[in-house]
């Protein structure tokens, strides 16, 4: 709008619910930095800032659960030919719960990525990030984790609610590849949970590392502006002479949630996928998991089978 304008306006009605993703405007007058005020993701984890529409598989790996996602904030982000720079300060997100009388959680985020090669059929990624956050006044915090699979409520690690926490600290790096129609993408991520009143501090964590392969040789898609992976383009799109493009992939995620005092156990996947892009707006996606845990609730080790088709414009 009117030249340096940009808007999101995102709202998702899964589960019946509805409820707000992305709802900010930014400016982008100071080229190329620019200025997103609003709801927003926060810059942290390469498979966070990248696109459902765009990811490899159905459901982002275990240590997403580090990642602060969409919360209410001022971003800033600027980028060269070869680098990507995004920071901000953020309270807590649309929808939060939130007690009268009671201060709001906030947090500052930063990212900063390098690309060594940025060619059309090769890229070489790297990035790290940090995240200092500050709970709400009632001093409670708690992470938990879904199998990969969001069509299930259960959730097989979770710490509960951890009393006393003054702060924690998240810490992430990461790296991808790209080599032709081969793809390799990896991520560890840290939490540092610092308590007051005697409690005993406590240190998370989990990493992912997947690969992935086009049968029918495409390249993923990167944006050097943004330092993100973007859409996949067939070669030769279904109806138009061709049989799309034909992607299998392998990911293998971790997520431990057991420190001292703090037991929300450990979990590890195997995740299978098999993606149909028909044409650059329409794929079908299958995945197979593989779950084992280990906690104080018992351990479970289910396996998952799920499918789905996409469309977006």
């Amino acid at each position: 709008m009117y030249d340096n304008w940009k808007f999101k306006t995102q709202v998702d009605f899964a589960d019946n619910e509805v409820s707000a993703k992305d709802l900010y405007i930014k400016y982008t007058g100071f080229k190329p930095t620019t200025v997103t005020i609003g709801q927003h993701k926060e810059p942290f984890s390469l498979e966070e800032l990248t696109s459902s529409r765009y990811s490899t598989f159905m459901e982002r790996g275990l240590p997403n659960a580090f990642a602060p996602g969409r919360n209410i904030g001022v971003g800033l982000h600027t980028h060269g030919q070869q680098w990507t720079l995004a920071g901000g300060i953020y309270g807590e997100g649309a929808g939060d719960d939130h007690v009268a009388g009671q201060n709001e959680g906030w947090g500052s985020t930063g990212r900063v990525t390098f690309v060594l090669v940025n060619e059309s059929n090769r890229v070489i990624h790297l990035g790290s990030a940090v995240s200092y956050r500050a709970p709400n006044g009632d001093n409670i915090f708690s992470i938990d984790s879904r199998p990969e699979s969001d069509v299930t409520d259960v959730k097989l690690v979770d710490t509960g609610d951890l009393t006393n926490v003054n702060d924690y600290s998240l810490y992430g790096m990461e790296s991808a590849f790209v080599w032709g129609p081969y793809f390799i993408q990896g991520e560890y991520m840290q939490m540092k949970i610092n308590r007051d009143r005697g409690m005993p501090d406590a240190t998370l964590d989990g990493w992912y590392t997947y690969v992935s392969w086009f049968l029918t040789g495409e390249s993923r898609a990167y944006e050097f502006e943004d330092g993100e992976f973007a859409r996949v383009k067939p070669m030769q799109n279904v109806g138009s002479g061709g049989f799309g493009a034909w992607e299998v992939a392998a990911r293998y995620s971790t997520i431990d949630l057991d420190d001292g005092l703090v037991n929300g156990g450990t979990e590890n996947n195997l995740t299978i996928g098999l993606n149909w892009y028909l044409n650059p707006q329409v794929r079908f996606m299958a995945n197979y998991i593989h779950v084992d845990t280990n906690s104080n609730a018992g351990n479970e080790n289910p396996n998952v089978l799920q499918f789905r088709g996409q469309l977006d414009f």
